[in-house]
């Protein structure tokens, strides 16, 4: 319960924030580049620390840092509240990133030790939904935050939700039983030093650009060049979180039945491309295509999260685990940093088919990048890490 809170509670911010884009930009007076840097400031902190984080985690346990690391994603939101132009808001959010960060590997490793082979895809699975639940409420919630309250309204909620999400980390979360200790990881070989985990971590990245770019310009494309509603096209991203979360929990049920990780993150990848391909050539058409068309592109592109976490810590053992994930994140956040950036510029340029095209191309890339994975899983390559985790516990 404690690590789906934790989840939930970060990408509040983390995605959440994009439905306060035409607000940031009305009320600071910013570009369109500008304003994505602002939603892609909590990526930048995510992208400095997630390493560290699980470095810290595999040496003194999820409770502590969860607690610490939320608390204090809570406090520098409740200052950002106050920011009053861009370059303090945008330095507060980054360190929010940084703070919250400790969601993504300490959360994952806590999860990791408490099941067996199979049922680790749905149990992360059940965890990853956590997120976009929690995005979806946000994206749902902040708009008409801000419209009663104000950004600062907006803001000081999110920290209020960070806060009290480390209070109940700290109070909930425990350590899985025979799970190993901080000697145990010492004397393990670096999983930074596995190739197979520097490819994962590459293609998983290829795929989530376009899951956090689209999350990102959302409302921003429906607002700007289809001239909805900031609310109206907020509701639109909301049933996409919300549709993202169950597909998370369906696909990582798939999996553990398959007994595969791999060959499902490379069909979502080409199943990403294809809808994305459709969404830049049916950029302008009518809303009865398109909308259906963006929910379920976006469904898509969130639904193999578990799936890659689930593999990272299979092969790199429960001891070493958090620092694996938080590798791995390192990449997609960096990846989801850049990504949104770029496509900002690109869109700026050439326009918003441009844009998802380029997705495209960068879901099709993942799935090329991830079929020497597939194979080495079909030869049995997670043999070691589950005699490492053992049957899993159970509570």
């Amino acid at each position: 319960m404690g690590t789906r809170f934790a989840q939930a509670s970060f990408t509040t911010y983390s995605q959440g924030l994009a439905s306060l884009g035409p607000v940031f930009r009305v009320q600071l007076g910013i570009s369109l580049v500008a304003t994505g840097a602002l939603l892609t400031a909590v990526s930048i902190g995510t992208a400095l620390t997630l390493v560290a984080w699980g470095l810290l985690t595999d040496r003194i346990g999820e409770r502590t840092v969860l607690a610490v690391g939320l608390g204090g994603a809570g406090l520098c939101l409740a200052l950002a509240a106050y920011a009053t132009s861009f370059p303090p808001l945008l330095a507060l959010l980054v360190l929010a990133g940084m703070f919250g960060a400790c969601s993504i590997a300490a959360g994952g490793r806590a999860v990791l030790g408490w099941f067996g082979p199979r049922e680790r895809g749905t149990a992360l699975g059940v965890r990853q939904m956590a997120g976009p639940l929690g995005a979806g409420l946000a994206a749902a919630a902040l708009p008409l935050l801000a419209l009663g309250w104000g950004l600062r309204g907006a803001l000081l909620s999110l920290a209020l939700v960070s806060l009290l999400a480390g209070l109940l980390c700290g109070i909930w979360i425990r350590t899985p039983p025979g799970a190993p200790s901080a000697a145990s990881a010492a004397g393990k070989r670096s999983p930074l030093a596995d190739s197979r985990i520097w490819r994962l971590a590459l293609g998983g990245s290829l795929l989530v650009a376009g899951q956090l770019t689209l999350v990102n310009y959302l409302v921003l494309f429906l607002n700007e060049h289809r001239h909805w509603a900031p609310a109206a096209a907020a509701v639109v991203l909301a049933v996409i979180q919300f549709g993202g979360a169950g597909s998370r929990v369906l696909v990582g049920f798939w999996s553990d039945r398959r007994g595969e990780r791999l060959g499902l993150m490379r069909l979502i990848a080409a199943a990403g491309a294809i809808t994305l391909a459709a969404v830049a050539l049916l950029a302008d058409a009518p809303v009865a295509i398109l909308v259906p068309l963006l929910l379920v592109t976006g469904i898509i592109s969130m639904s193999s999260n578990g799936l890659g976490f689930t593999a990272t810590g299979e092969i790199a053992g429960q001891a070493r685990a958090a620092t694996a994930m938080g590798f791995q994140n390192t990449a997609l956040f960096v990846t989801g940093t850049v990504a949104p950036i770029g496509f900002g510029v690109l869109v700026t340029v050439a326009g918003w088919p441009a844009g998802f095209a380029a997705l495209a191309l960068l879901a099709a890339a993942g799935w090329l990048v991830l079929r020497p994975l597939e194979r080495l899983e079909e030869g049995g390559w997670t043999g070691a890490a589950e005699m490492e985790f053992g049957d899993g516990a159970r509570v």
